[in-house]
């Protein structure tokens, strides 16, 4: 067996004491989440700093929140939009759900800093055969249409 070389061993030594190299990540934390109350007929949540909207209802109850990067609006009741034809989702707090999302058309009926080309995604929950809740929401871009999901998956139904 030969001996290494003493310049080798020079080399190897240098690599093995020098400061590591720092590579700077650009680390965005993600936004707190936090529960928010839709009265006692749901709850949901949300990203921090998420605000309510007032919106007045005829026959059901009706609300919107507008949160960095998205809005909703909810229509909760008998006359809920039943999503006729969409395809079934996942299970929410325990009932069927329906569920579409796409490129939105337009987004200027819903509150907050939204325009045109955006995700929409619409979500539809049987409560019961009569009472139903249909949930829309309007995305900036493709995170805002993941928070939307997350949103939607975490409703849970009565005051808790």
């Amino acid at each position: 067996m030969k001996p290494c070389s003493s310049a080798f061993l020079v080399l190897c030594f240098a690599v093995s004491s020098a400061a590591p190299i720092r590579v700077a990540a650009q680390v965005t934390a993600a936004p707190t989440w936090e529960r928010i109350h839709a009265g006692k007929a749901f709850s949901f949540d949300a990203p921090s700093g998420t605000k309510m909207v007032q919106v007045q209802g005829i026959d059901s109850f009706v609300g919107a929140y507008t949160a960095d990067g998205f809005s909703i609006g909810f229509d909760y009741g008998r006359y809920a939009n039943e999503l006729t034809g969409a395809p079934a989702w996942d299970r929410i707090d325990g009932h069927a759900s329906k569920y579409e999302s796409g490129r939105a058309q337009d987004c200027t009926a819903f509150p907050g800093d939204l325009t045109k080309g955006q995700f929409e995604a619409i979500m539809y929950v049987a409560r019961s055969s009569k009472i139903g809740l249909n949930i829309q929401g309007c995305a900036r871009d493709e995170q805002g249409l993941r928070d939307l999901q997350r949103l939607f998956r975490s409703i849970r139904f009565g005051s808790g």
